[in-house]
């Protein structure tokens, strides 16, 4: 064998050597590989408490650290992941947010007392602290991400408040509020999240009613626009509580406006649609009007008994549907109201939002005419029941 053979056998059995030791996590000096020995010290950290004076591994190249993602408890030699990013925590995931105190955050929102203001006014601590909210996720903005909305009712040393619908955006490093809905002070209403908006109805107490007894019911909805909210319908109804269960019933408004020509029915809410108050239409109940011959024959047909009284011989009423109808206001429309001599007056119709005509709707009398052209209101009359 010539010398020059010999030397690179020599090199090639080196050579073999070397990747043998690499292959077994050792250099070729015979000692750990300095990767691997990180990786065994992670592996000790997540198996086996370090030897005295030894230093506890961190969550740099080669470990993980205890309690962290990543911690699989892998033997000692196994590969480990990157170095950790102070933007992810350690390797590579990232670190978990904590959960919104939704009471602490809704709570204020919704105006209820502190609890140790509540506390102060002789109010238990037990009951401010069993008062939690109810949190539920809708995407109700248009951008494609859940918000959340919480519903709040405050604790009260009588009556119960009314609810407190706030729906929160959470992109932020802190929820900010969107939307509070304090314009009507519901009872058992209920929420619907819709594409871009948000739909309360229900029962609320208006005012002058006391806070147990709503007579009222309502239907509020906000139409989301570039992250922002506004008041796209406000409909408000007078309807009588139930004496059985002393709840106010839902409402059921049907679809469809009144026929063309006059109809003649009591006034039962207004709908605004600007935020304003000022109505955009009237709910009604509308009923059959009869008078004279026709009315004593109406009479008849649905079996009412009459002598000589002035119902049924003179004008007669026939209700078969007790659903409202909602009817725009037209632009210019004339609306008309009896004065205290029985006199017509001509009002805006936004006097129809103020308290003195408000409190004669749902009354029995005087009904109102109402007039409907192309399926708008053009002309509201207060009338009484006689022609």
């Amino acid at each position: 064998m010539t010398g020059a053979l010999r030397h690179a056998l020599a090199g090639a059995a080196a050579l073999a050597l070397a990747l043998a030791a690499c292959g077994s996590g050792q250099g070729a000096d015979g000692a750990p590989d300095p990767a691997d020995r990180a990786g065994a010290a992670a592996g000790a950290s997540r198996g086996a408490s370090p030897a005295p004076g030894a230093t506890a591994p961190t969550g740099t190249a080669g470990g993980t650290a205890p309690g962290t993602a990543g911690g699989d408890g892998a033997a000692a030699g196994t590969r480990s992941a990157p170095p950790a990013s102070p933007a992810t925590g350690a390797a590579g995931a990232a670190a978990p947010a904590a959960a919104p105190d939704w009471k602490a955050l809704s709570f204020p929102a919704a105006g209820c007392t502190p609890r140790e203001e509540w506390i102060a006014r002789g109010g238990t601590a037990a009951a401010w602290d069993e008062a939690q909210p109810e949190v539920r996720e809708a995407e109700v903005t248009g951008g494609g991400e859940p918000e959340t909305i919480t519903t709040v009712q405050c604790p009260a040393a009588t009556s119960s408040w009314p609810q407190v619908f706030t729906v929160w955006d959470t992109t932020g490093p802190r929820p900010e509020p969107l939307l509070v809905s304090d314009e009507v002070r519901f009872r058992g209403a209920v929420l619907t999240p819709g594409r871009g908006s948000v739909t309360v109805a229900g029962p609320y107490v208006a005012e002058g009613e006391a806070t147990c007894c709503p007579g009222h019911w309502a239907r509020l909805t906000w139409t989301s626009s570039g992250g922002a909210f506004r008041l796209s319908e406000h409909l408000t109804v007078l309807n009588e509580a139930d004496p059985a269960t002393g709840r106010v019933p839902a409402v059921d408004l049907a679809s469809g406006t009144l026929p063309e020509g006059t109809s003649h029915g009591v006034l039962r809410g207004l709908s605004s649609t600007d935020g304003s108050g000022a109505p955009a239409a009237v709910v009604v109940d509308t009923f059959d009007y009869f008078t004279g011959a026709e009315a004593r024959a109406a009479c008849d047909e649905d079996g009412v008994q009459h002598g000589d009284e002035l119902w049924c011989n003179d004008v007669y009423l026939r209700d078969d549907d007790e659903r409202l109808r909602t009817v725009r206001l037209a632009a210019g429309a004339e609306v008309t109201v009896l004065d205290e001599a029985g006199e017509p007056r001509s009002v805006a119709p936004a006097e129809l939002a103020s308290p003195q005509l408000r409190g004669r709707m749902h009354a029995e009398y005087p009904y109102w005419r109402i007039d409907v052209r192309d399926g708008q209101v053009v002309r509201l009359a207060e009338a009484f029941l006689l022609p």
